[in-house]
């Protein structure tokens, strides 16, 4: 059986705005995010698309990511938000591709 992708484009852009150097450094945020991934949801590895947006995330930039389905899109805005102590807007197109499918199902 053939593969229909045989090669995936993974992209992650991250918008700087603000004042550089601020925000946590790198490690110290990278530690906390693979420790909420081992404890809150038994993920030992987090993929390295991951851990930039999500260190990129805790230090308040913008971050726009687009991966394959089942790449672990929704733990890269999940994670930051445990570990960030206001509230977290996070836009995606999930509750729609649901309703889509669920459309496409009935």
């Amino acid at each position: 059986m053939q593969r229909a992708f045989r090669r995936m484009t993974l992209t992650l852009s991250i918008v700087r705005r603000g004042v550089p150097g601020r925000g946590p450094s790198l490690e110290p945020s990278l530690c906390a995010c693979r420790r909420v991934a081992r404890r809150t949801f038994g993920i030992e590895r987090l993929r390295p698309e991951q851990e930039t947006a999500m260190v990129a995330l805790l230090k308040g930039l913008d971050v726009l990511v687009t991966l394959p389905t089942g790449f672990g899109k929704s733990l890269i805005y999940r994670i930051p938000a445990m570990l960030r102590e206001r509230p977290t807007i996070v836009v995606s197109p999930l509750l729609a591709l649901m309703a889509d499918q669920e459309r496409a199902l009935t």
